[in-house]
Order: structure tokens, then C-alpha cells, then sequence
């Protein structure tokens, strides 16, 4: 019987361009997001700085004290993985950014971490092998964020994984 309510929040995407030019800064976003009334951000790791290297707990505490002073939650962040590369050693690399981003969630006082499925097609592999790797490095991922409290969302992005029943 409890009402359930969405809270209206901002993928730090909407802002690509000004983001990456550096006409637009993450505090900048930040203050959009809490003059329109919005509930939450999601805050894209690419934005930060020496992404995909993770930001120093100064830069994320400071980013997290300016959203909660301006009535901000943080949900949550995404990264650039490719969960479809053949190369296993490449994949591996994907899977420890992933769990270096789900720190970062954490810290942040987010919830989740999105992710992709990938966007390879290699040749010489058949769907069902490149699904069974991914699903393989998926499942690393979810239990690590489960260990930090941190849901592994995968997002459909129209790569590798395309429709509903394929996620």
C-alpha cells in the first residue's frame, strides 16, 4: 500500500558536448539539475577528469558535498566497458573498470553502475559463445556490487545487446 513515487533526475549525457568541450563543468550540471527542481543526477564517469582512471576521494567527496548541498542525490555513475571483445586479457580490463567504477558509485552515495554489453562482432564466434563470455564477466561484476551495496544495471544501449528478450 505504500506509494511509490519517480524522482525525476539527469543523466549527465543530456550535457555530452558541453561536458567534454569543458563549456559545461560537473558543478555546473550540478546547479541546472537543483534550478530545475530535479530529484537526482547520474553522473557518467567519462566526465570526470583522467576518466576512465577514477577521480581522487577529494574530487568525489567534493562533488558529492556540492549535490547534497544542493538537494541533489547522486544515483548512481556509468562506464565504457566491451564485455564482446574476444580478446580475454581486454575483457579482464572491462570487468576491473567496472569494479573500479562501482567504488566510485559507492562513494559517491550512489546506488547503481551502468553498463554496456559491448559493441564487437568478431569473426569466427557464434553469438552464443560471445553471450556465454559475457554473461560469465556480467555476473563478476554483479557479485562485486553486491559486496558494495551497488546494483550492476546493464543498459541497453543498441550494441551487442538490442531488444528486451536479449537482455
Amino acid at each position: 500500500n505504500k506509494k511509490q513515487s519517480l524522482k525525476l533526475s539527469l543523466n549527465a549525457y543530456s550535457f555530452n558536448k558541453q561536458l567534454l568541450d569543458g563549456s559545461m563543468s560537473i558543478d555546473n550540471m550540478l546547479e541546472f539539475a537543483s534550478e530545475i527542481g530535479l530529484m537526482a543526477v547520474d553522473i557518467t564517469g567519462y566526465y570526470f577528469k583522467g576518466y576512465p582512471n577514477v577521480p581522487t576521494d577529494e574530487v568525489l567527496y567534493n562533488v558529492k558535498r556540492k549535490a547534497f548541498g544542493l538537494g541533489l542525490e547522486i544515483c548512481g555513475t556509468g562506464v565504457r566497458n566491451d564485455f564482446t571483445q574476444p580478446d580475454t586479457a581486454k575483457r579482464r580490463e572491462s570487468v576491473q573498470l567496472v569494479k573500479n567504477w562501482i567504488e566510485v558509485s559507492r562513494k559517491l552515495g550512489g546506488q547503481t553502475v551502468r553498463i554496456f554489453s559491448g559493441t564487437q562482432k568478431p569473426q569466427g564466434y557464434t553469438r552464443q559463445q560471445i553471450l556465454d563470455w559475457m554473461v560469465k564477466d556480467i555476473r563478476e561484476c554483479v557479485d562485486y556490487g553486491k559486496q558494495h551495496g551497488i546494483v550492476v544495471a546493464l543498459q541497453n544501449h543498441d550494441d551487442f545487446i538490442k531488444t528486451a528478450d536479449d537482455t
